[in-house]
């Protein structure tokens, strides 16, 4: 982060998670800057279902994806009960990794399967699907839901390295009253150990780390199954990044074909969170 003595902080948007407003900026900020931003708190407290005002002041990142957060206004707390696509999730934003502005992406692939497994010439009948990285399960959560409502039957399997997100994740399946979804600790580096069979679909959504997990996700997938992957890239390679993905691939022993591949956030300037889709030939 940089240092910007003497200009203005603008606000321009916050996060919501459950009642916490979330304020991130791109730089550190001096005593007049945070006083203003404390002030700008304040009054982002007088919405409706708003209790806790905090600053992100340390980007996600560590072995267990957490960040820090400096309290604003509000009720001193970092733990909140947040609602979305119809599930409701326990989450503690200073233990675990959890983002709202992936509400969007979680429905999109929850729906994106069930419309693979109801067509007529589906492969997937009695679906297994994998969710790695799954945090308090919101991906799993949402996915459960919408074959819930469709009336599908698949089993889904989690696993996450962060013991308290582990906690957390169990206390959400019960809470919304699933019995398809077994959730474990583990880390994804050893997931032929943790998982001795393979699955239909694979949610990858991977942290930003330099390790890219393509040998583990697909050493678990079907011939013919389906990866719904992330990663990051900036502007410059995003046209070459399919056919990187693929290389990777074949680097790592598999052939894949690239279904798709969208943008799912940006990061900061011209560089892009996305979610590539992909099918193991």
């Amino acid at each position: 982060m940089s240092m910007v003595d003497n200009e203005k902080i603008n606000v321009r948007g916050f996060e919501t998670v459950g009642d916490i407003a979330i304020i991130s900026l791109p730089i550190q900020l001096n005593a007049r800057q945070l006083k203003q931003i404390k002030s700008k708190a304040r009054e982002i407290l007088k919405h409706k279902h708003i209790n806790t005002v905090l600053l992100k002041c340390q980007k996600v990142g560590g072995k267990i994806r957490t960040a820090s957060y400096m309290w604003l206004a509000g009720q001193r707390k970092t733990q909140t009960v947040h609602k979305e696509n119809g599930c409701i999730m326990h989450v503690d934003l200073a233990k675990v990794y959890f983002s709202a502005r992936l509400s969007s992406e979680r429905l999109f692939i929850a729906q994106d399967i069930v419309k693979h497994i109801k067509s007529k010439k589906s492969k997937y009948r009695k679906a297994s699907i994998a969710v790695l990285f799954c945090g308090i399960a919101p991906y799993a959560l949402v996915l459960a839901r919408q074959l819930k409502l469709n009336k599908i039957n698949a089993t889904i399997e989690c696993v996450d390295i962060n013991a308290y997100a582990i906690k957390l994740a169990k206390i959400n399946v019960k809470l919304n009253g699933f019995n398809n979804i077994n959730v474990v600790r583990g880390d994804v580096k050893n997931i032929t150990r943790l998982f001795r069979k393979k699955f239909d679909f694979v949610l990858a959504l991977r942290p930003q780390t330099d390790y890219d997990f393509i040998k583990e996700v697909l050493s678990i997938t079907k011939k013919h199954g389906i990866v719904y992957y992330r990663d990051f890239v900036n502007a410059v390679e995003l046209g070459k990044l399919k056919q990187q993905i693929v290389e990777k691939a074949k680097t790592c022993g598999f052939n894949v074909k690239v279904l798709s591949i969208r943008k799912a956030g940006q990061i900061k300037p011209r560089f892009w969170r996305v979610l590539v889709k992909m099918v193991k030939l």
